[in-house]
């Protein structure tokens, strides 16, 4: 699920979640644990590549509008600056619930460079530390390792 409200009720009661389709990765849920999260991708027309997470984070890096890229919400926004927003396939979901599932029953351990990559950029962006049981998808990372220099 993405953050979209029902998502209180599993952080209220301090159940898992596996987060799909994440849009803002500057706004992501640190506190509540244990959870595995896939962004969604952001494809830059005039580049013909996807935006780097770490420049999604840069609240520098601005669009038109003087919004930053990485907080766009609206299908014009992204359309004014020739975004297209990527949802998630069906494979990296997969791979999401079954990650967060045989972590819980302690079958599975997220690689750690992996997730030191990405708390690094998101730490010296944002300044907010991140929960030690918050995961971005190993199996999502691998398949987009160029997202996450």
């Amino acid at each position: 699920m993405s953050g979209s409200g029902p998502d209180i009720l599993a952080i209220n009661y301090q159940k898992p979640i596996v987060y799909t389709n994440w849009i803002h990765p500057s706004n992501i849920f640190c506190f509540h644990s244990p959870v595995n999260l896939i962004f969604k991708k952001i494809f830059d027309k005039k580049k013909n590549e996807y935006i780097p997470y770490n420049k999604l984070l840069n609240k520098e890096n601005t669009g038109v509008s003087g919004k930053p890229i990485g907080l766009l919400s609206t299908t014009q926004e992204y359309e004014e600056n020739n975004l297209v927003c990527e949802e998630n396939s069906a494979d990296e979901i997969e791979n999401a619930i079954k990650e967060l599932d045989l972590f819980l029953r302690k079958k599975y351990i997220f690689n750690s460079n992996n997730q030191q990559q990405f708390k690094n950029f998101y730490n010296i962006n944002l300044n907010n530390p991140i929960a030690s049981n918050f995961y971005i998808s190993d199996y999502f990372i691998n398949k987009n390792k160029e997202l996450f220099v």
